[in-house]
């Protein structure tokens, strides 16, 4: 009799204790904290996003697990906010040991100034930026590209590292650049296979979180007019997915004046929330002059942009402008650098008063009958009357690195209004 009591006794056991093993278990798997009011906070395990969710209005998160690995890790994103970064959830003593995120609000301007650093003066433009962090509230380091079988190759070294640190001091939103190569067929392949546009916008939201940017600046370009809704269908699921993360999504364009092209403007503004319009090289291949950034053309471009048939909210839309010039022709053989331009005037012994003014206080001067045209701070700030005209977000420069030092004077004197 005692026999079979103890055996049903165990048995009991045994069963109470696998019960309270499930339950505690199931219990305990959470993953709790505080995170500001509709922030997007992700878990991760290893690289990969495993779920997400929306701090609610008593500014908690919370995350369920059936079971626990030793590499979750989670970020906390907020549109105009710094993203606070992955951080490594730990567990002492079988305790999970959840973070708690305080974001800190982005730089506001009234009037906005962003650019992009790329090599092969990606040094220089770090310390543009650097030097000159005071007028900037967005970044753009050409960080990635798509390459062979949809891959992103990453190119986020220590400049770009500098780049990101001296950001997130100031506030600024770090958009790294994601490109590829002009009429890409990979950007072909992908834009027209859902398979591979759901695996790439994966890939991209993926890396934007795990990385700590606060979104990304799509550049694809030469994209042929049959694939134009498809193109618009990439950047509208792009969008709606990184928005979903908290994360912002700017587009770069090609500059046109008319509706058609592989580029649609209405749908791509709708969708995205910046939208940069490289106002530069609009006379490629050709001799010079004419400028490649002429002020009449670039207002053009712009009008129609923020115009019924362009469609581009103006509070979305920046001007791109070019920091470099062009000697003889307008072409990537011929493109100068602003040190370039100084070394050619002093080495043929000629002085500044040499350069002469074309309208719109663009620079330019003769030598040995070729044509220099090129940008600097005068000639730049003129065209900054445009954004004021049309109500646009801004500008954007293409690329820090190789600018007239006094381009800098005529950016504050803008933004103060002067």
């Amino acid at each position: 009799m005692m026999k079979k009591f103890l055996e049903i006794l165990l048995s009991g056991l045994v069963f109470i204790f696998l019960f309270v093993k499930i339950a505690w278990s199931s219990e305990s798997y959470i993953i709790s904290g505080i995170a500001p009011a509709g922030s997007v906070v992700t878990l991760f395990n290893r690289d990969t996003i495993l779920s997400v969710c929306i701090a609610d209005d008593e500014n908690r998160y919370n995350f369920k697990l059936e079971t626990l690995s030793d590499r979750l890790s989670v970020t906390c994103n907020k549109a105009g906010f710094l993203t606070a970064g992955r951080i490594v959830i730990k567990m002492y003593g079988g305790i999970v040991h959840s973070p708690d995120f305080e974001l800190l609000p982005v730089r506001q301007q009234r009037k906005s100034v962003s650019a992009w650093i790329s090599s092969p003066v990606f040094l220089e433009g770090t310390e543009s930026f650097i030097n000159h962090i005071e007028v900037f509230d967005k970044i753009s380091p050409m960080a990635y590209r798509i390459i062979e079988n949809g891959r992103m190759h990453w190119n986020f070294g220590a400049d770009s590292r500098a780049v990101r640190e001296a950001s997130r001091k100031s506030g600024i939103p770090v958009y790294p650049s994601l490109g590829a190569d002009y009429q890409s067929d990979i950007v072909k392949t992908m834009i027209r296979d859902p398979i591979i546009r759901k695996e790439q916008i994966y890939r991209i939201t993926q890396q934007m979180l795990w990385f700590g940017f606060e979104g990304v600046d799509l550049d694809f370009e030469g994209i042929d007019p049959s694939d134009r809704e498809l193109f618009s269908d990439f950047v509208q699921h792009l969008a709606d997915t990184l928005h979903r993360y908290g994360l912002v999504l700017s587009v770069t364009l090609q500059p046109k004046n008319v509706p058609e092209g592989g580029q649609d403007y209405k749908a791509v503004g709708n969708a995205a929330d910046i939208i940069r319009i490289m106002c530069y090289d609009n006379h490629w291949g050709k001799k010079i002059p004419p400028h490649h950034s002429e002020y009449e053309w670039v207002r053009k471009i712009m009008s129609f942009a923020v115009s019924e048939a362009g469609g581009i909210p103006s509070e979305k839309l920046v001007m791109a402008l070019p920091l470099y010039g062009h000697r003889s022709q307008v072409d990537g053989s011929s493109a100068l650098f602003w040190s370039e331009i100084v070394d050619i005037l002093k080495e043929a012994g000629l002085p500044e008063s040499y350069v002469k003014r074309y309208e719109f206080s663009l620079p330019y001067f003769h030598l040995r009958g070729e044509p220099v045209y090129f940008e600097d701070g005068l000639s730049v700030r003129q065209k900054l009357e445009i954004v004021d005209e049309l109500g646009l977000m801004g500008v954007c420069f293409w690329r820090l690195g190789q600018e007239d030092p006094n381009l800098y004077r005529f950016l504050k004197e803008w933004l103060k209004g002067e």
